[in-house]
């Protein structure tokens, strides 16, 4: 696997899009979507979007602590090797009060190559921006390599019949 140190060890190394509400969703799709072509190889397993339904609305929504719970967790996940996290900057969740968060958690991403990205002002150029940093943290990643290590150091998450995660 990959060595995260305090993470754990992860068995994938990914580039994650993470839509830090539903109305980012798109986006994080299209961004994946657009960078598939990129050829994943031993040391890195590709582009996905971590997109749901929750936090569009203006208003505080009732499992807020849960969904910023759920949002840290994939972003400290030893699977993720790089984060690009968007949002519009006027959600009840926007990637400000996701970073305050991780930090309060003692959470950190410090160790992870990351962007909080906000979108505004043209989608398409969002998208060329996002690729662009993919792009360039994949090939940072490809160069990482898998090695034997203890399976204590794994972390397990569970997925149940394929429904998201909140």
């Amino acid at each position: 696997g990959f060595d995260r140190g305090e993470r754990g060890a992860g068995t994938r190394n990914y580039a994650v899009v993470l839509g830090t509400s539903s109305r980012t969703a798109a986006f994080a799709r299209l961004l994946a979507q657009r960078l598939q072509d990129e050829p994943p190889n031993d040391g890195f397993d590709g582009v996905v979007a971590v997109a749901h339904t929750e936090g569009g609305g203006d208003g505080v929504p009732n499992n807020h602590d849960l969904l910023l719970r759920t949002l840290a967790g994939f972003a400290v996940h030893p699977n993720v090797g790089a984060l690009l996290a968007v949002d519009y900057g006027s959600e009840a969740v926007p990637n400000q009060l996701l970073e305050g968060y991780l930090r309060s958690e003692s959470r950190t991403i410090d160790g992870v190559p990351h962007r909080f990205l906000s979108l505004g002002g043209g989608f398409e150029r969002h998208l060329e921006v996002g690729a662009n940093l993919l792009r360039g943290w994949a090939r940072e990643l490809s160069k990482a390599r898998r090695q034997p290590l203890p399976a204590a150091h794994l972390r397990l998450a569970l997925q149940c019949g394929g429904s998201d995660s909140f």
